[in-house]
């Protein structure tokens, strides 16, 4: 929304009729108009007026006075019409913008097209069923949107234009003056409803709007408490005729119309504007915003389609249904859908078929002398001979055990032995199962017993061995890296690989689960397989690169950084604690865009070439950022994918300079995507539907957990095989690339890691705390839970969530209450949570001022602006001095602000 501001009347005349010779034949009158003064329909009656005086013809007789339209509005009950918009806006939900966000760099642009079916038809049509042209097009607007926000839009509201001329007055259509006003309008989506139901309804509101429609959005907004609920206007027009109010003649066709003014975009972030053209049996639509002329063509060509088919298919609209009008696609479109949603073909045939191929492929005499790994952090180099050699030490010890399972646990920090421990699991035709150390024991455990390993087997380092025996028992098996460092690429093991099928299964990642259980995701050679390959294409990286692995080993994005450079013949690089010289002696490497953000100046960085980054959205602010510092020589890559879909499905580079959308762009080869509604139907180019990946890269579902799978895995409606539904909501834009706009259900990425927040709340209730009920929320970039009553000891369950949860799943804060706040339909109303002042932790660690005299002025403002930059409420009480600013919810963010703030004083 643009800032309301004040014109200033002295500045410049609000009219101002200029007259210029442009040549000897050729005269151009211009006329300025400030819209305070007139609107468009008195714009008409004033060229009107200005037509007849120029060829001698008399005026009309003398139209209604201004003073008399406002004495009308003036005797109007203000009471009844302030009841009016109270009732008419109670309960009214939020229509948020379309689904592709506008960049505030991007200029506002317009895309203007005649529709195809014929004015006249439509009015006839319009005129069977009882209802005006206008209503019908304020259908067509809300049917858009709630085909295009998703199928869970039950309501949408937005402005339209009321022309204030249809009161009481006799005369008011030829006044000269502005009437017009923007109000909202409600629209009610039950796909059960008939066409001809829903549209009478959308036209018994025009009465009531137009009785009360005099009064301002401003004042609207005052008395219903409610800023602007909508992102678009619509705006319904009838154009200027030919003759402007008098018969057409050969002299009056000398005198010819141009148009050169602007279109101002409003106050809204979109506006819609039809214009009836009687005198060529034609409609005209116009989109204004900032969006972009493609997305606003196909909004264009979604509405034509609507309007003939209703206006051709029937008479009337009584056999079709408002859900049956939602679900229509355009053929030509749906073709263009298809194909994206097939992706691309590549066999990579001759290529390695197993993930650990993709190494022992560099076996070659003139290879294994190649550096393979390099650690920041300690003086050991291993190289490509030594890797091999040593990997195949541990697939022989593996089987040489005694042990008929299929799972090997991996329990390390990233290191050299990891990537032995990890090539001899898979050299042994094992599965590898990845335990990040820093996990909380009972986590740990719990992915034991999910795979039924009742003594599992454990690869461990010397620095982990202790920990490892007491959460798993005794066998336990260290992959020792100074006794590994023995072995040379000289020494030459006798190998017999066991058979191992692409189609076994490779890795094993667990990932949040709703019910506190995390789901353990199996992926398999082939999809692994095709991932690294074709990202390496898209890469296009070679011998030389230097690769900086940053992910922890429970993490599938890993095995990007792992395996990329092993297999092109680069060098991969572990950074140990220190990413700030990792960044500095490697080209490219795999980042969220958190850890990006965190890196500082790009500057200091000279070396990097390529930078992927993943695992929750990356700004187009971030990219841009990185993208300047290298004077667009840095190549951005922005990864998607879900675990269950093997590391990423989608991949795309960021031409970060342009003022393009940041999207997931498109398939790797060999997987598929669609965007589908709730009943897997296929959406509009543009609408929101739900991110489906089918394909090589999705697994076959979680691991000993049917119930779970069943949910989210399902056969393909369009093709063969499996369809993952990620709960991720995006749509397809106008190029053939997706948009991610964020989950579906209330499963979050926060700084990398992917939470479901239902599994906190579930942790919360289970705990011995008597805690009723548990939501969480993120708010501000911070995991908050909710809970109930508010008698909870905070710190105690704090401490409780710390040795069940991973740290990044424990929450910030914790905010006890005495009831969780639902809505009319019993629901918790996460939004009435949200909108709390920013929660701060309850903990013992705060104490507040008993009386705040007793300490001196300046304490007291430097508390205020505490208070200010943690944005707590103004009447919170001030905290003591012995309160720490962390422990009340600061930040480092916070923080500077706060700093920000004193120094200000």
């Amino acid at each position: 929304m643009r800032e309301r501001g004040f014109v200033d009347l002295t500045s410049e005349p609000l009219l101002r009729v200029q007259l210029l010779q442009q040549n000897n034949t050729r005269h151009l009158c211009l006329i300025t108009i400030h819209h305070a003064v007139l609107d468009a329909w008195s714009i008409d009656i004033v060229l009107g007026e200005v037509r007849r005086v120029y060829h001698g013809l008399p005026l009309t007789t003398k139209p209604v006075s201004y003073a008399e339209f406002l004495n009308h509005v003036a005797k109007v009950d203000p009471t009844q019409t302030q009841s009016f918009w109270k009732e008419y806006l109670h309960g009214m939900e939020p229509t948020p913008d379309l689904p592709i966000p506008k960049l505030d760099a991007n200029p506002v642009e317009s895309v203007t097209h005649r529709l195809s079916t014929p004015l006249r038809s439509i009015s006839t049509w319009c005129g069977k069923l009882g209802i005006t042209v206008n209503s019908l097009l304020r259908g067509l607007w809300a049917l858009l949107l709630g085909r295009y926000l998703g199928q869970d839009t039950c309501e949408v509201t937005f402005a339209v234009m009321v022309t204030g001329r249809d009161g009481e007055i006799d005369g008011i259509d030829e006044m000269v003056g502005l009437t017009v006003n923007t109000v909202p309008f409600r629209v009610k989506l039950e796909r059960a409803d008939s066409m001809d139901t829903w549209l009478k309804a959308i036209h018994a509101q025009s009465g009531p709007l137009m009785d009360h429609g005099h009064v301002g959005l401003l004042d609207i907004e005052t008395w219903t408490n409610q800023k602007s609920p909508f992102q678009s206007m619509l705006v319904n027009s009838k154009s200027r005729t030919k003759g402007f109010g008098i018969a057409s003649d050969a002299v009056a066709d000398k005198l010819q119309w141009v148009s050169k003014g602007g279109y101002n975009q409003g106050n809204f972030p979109l506006t819609v504007g039809f214009t009836e053209i009687p005198v060529d049996d034609d409609l005209e639509v116009k989109i204004v915003g900032n969006h972009g002329k493609t997305y606003f063509a196909g909004l264009i060509t979604y509405l034509d389609f609507c309007l003939s088919t209703l206006v051709k298919a029937t008479d009337t609209a009584s056999d079709w249904t408002l859900g049956r009008m939602l679900d229509l696609i355009p053929s030509t479109e749906l073709n263009r859908i298809a194909i994206w949603s097939q992706g691309t073909h590549a066999s990579y045939d001759g290529k390695p078929r197993l993930v650990h191929e993709l190494v022992t492929g560099n076996n070659e005499e003139s290879k294994l002398a190649d550096i393979a790994l390099e650690s920041l952090d300690s003086p050991l180099i291993l190289t490509y001979g030594e890797l091999i050699s040593q990997s195949q030490l541990i697939a022989q010890y593996l089987l040489s055990l005694d042990y008929s399972g299929q799972f090997v646990f991996l329990f390390f920090r990233h290191s050299s032995a990891f990537l032995v421990a990890m090539l001899g699991t898979l050299m042994a035709g094992k599965t590898c199962v990845p335990m990040n150390v820093e996990h909380a024991s009972e986590r740990l455990v719990g992915m034991t017993q999910t795979l039924g390993e009742a003594h599992p087997v454990v690869l461990t380092s010397q620095d982990h061995r202790s920990t490892a025996q007491e959460l798993f028992g005794d066998t336990i098996f260290c992959v020792d890296e100074m006794t590994l460092s023995a072995v040379t690429s000289k020494s030459r093991v006798e190998w017999k690989p066991p058979h191992v099928n692409p189609s076994d299964i490779a890795m094993v990642y667990f990932t949040s689960g709703s019910t506190g259980k995390p789901k353990a995701v199996p992926q398999r050679h082939e999809s692994i397989v095709n991932c690294i390959l074709g990202t390496i294409e898209l890469l296009n990286l070679s011998k030389d690169c230097r690769c900086l692995q940053t992910f922890n080993i429970g993490f599938d994005g890993s095995l990007l950084m792992l395996f990329m450079p092993l297999y092109v013949g680069g060098t991969l690089v572990l950074p140990g604690d220190n990413m700030i010289q990792g960044l500095n002696r490697t080209d490219t490497c795999i980042l969220t865009p958190s850890i990006l953000q965190a890196a500082g100046d790009p500057k200091q960085y000279n070396g990097l070439r390529t930078v992927v980054v993943g695992g929750e959205p990356l700004s187009h602010a971030l990219a841009k950022k990185w993208s300047q510092a290298y004077d667009g020589q840095l190549k951005i890559i922005n990864g998607y994918g879900p675990t269950e879909t093997t590391v990423e499905s989608h991949i795309e580079v960021v031409h970060s300079r342009s003022n393009s959308l940041i999207s997931i762009g498109r398939t790797l080869p060999n997987v598929q995507c669609y965007i589908l509604d709730d009943a897997l139907r296929m959406v509009p180019i543009g609408a929101m539907g739900e991110i489906c990946i089918g394909g090589i890269g999705v697994c076959n579902g979680y691991l000993h957990d049917e119930r779970r799978s069943r949910n989210v895995f399902v056969s393909n409606p369009f093709d063969s095989g499996i369809l993952y539904r990620t709960g991720d909501q995006g749509c397809w834009l106008p190029d053939g690339r997706v948009y991610c706009k964020g989950r579906k259900d209330n499963q979050v990425k926060l700084r990398g890691f992917r939470i479901e927040l239902a599994e906190v709340e579930s942790w919360c209730e289970r705990l011995n705390f008597n805690i009723q009920q548990a939501v969480a929320l993120v708010v501000n970039k911070q995991l908050v839970t909710y809970v109930s009553p508010q008698s909870v000891d905070v710190d105690k369950v704090k401490e409780s969530l710390s040795q069940a949860l991973p740290y990044y799943m424990v929450p910030t804060h914790i905010i006890p209450l005495d009831d969780i706040p639902k809505t009319r339909n019993g629901k918790v109303d996460r939004r009435a949570l949200a909108e709390y002042p920013l929660p701060r932790t309850l903990t013992s660690d705060i104490t507040y001022m008993d009386n705040a005299s007793e300490f001196g002025e300046t304490y007291r403002m430097v508390a205020r602006l505490a208070l200010q930059a943690l944005q707590c409420a103004e009447d919170h009480p001030l905290p003591s001095p012995s309160t720490s600013f962390f422990a009340m919810g600061g930040d480092s963010i916070s923080a500077v602000t706060f700093s920000s703030l004193c120094r200000k004083q």
